[in-house]
């Protein structure tokens, strides 16, 4: 599998992504607000490497964003809202 080197991301995917995201993390409840506020920093700060590996893997960004919520949702301190 050959790794895109210079994909352009727009700034509005970034955006819609990072949407997403929030969306995911609003829809859960999670036992902790402060693995909650952990979490979410982490996937916003890798956002852009998340988009790059759902395009390397010839997957849709924003359907691989909103599926962290199956994910998240494995964790015993997580669970649907």
């Amino acid at each position: 599998m050959a790794k895109r080197r210079h994909v352009f991301i727009s700034p509005h995917k970034e955006h819609v992504c990072k949407v997403i995201l929030a969306r995911v993390f609003n829809g859960l409840f999670f036992a902790s607000q402060q693995r909650k506020k952990i979490l979410y920093a982490s996937y916003a700060e890798n956002m852009r490497s998340m988009i790059l590996y759902a395009l390397d893997n010839d997957l849709n960004p924003y359907e691989y964003i909103a599926g962290i919520k199956e994910e998240l949702l494995r964790s015993q301190y997580v669970r649907q809202k």
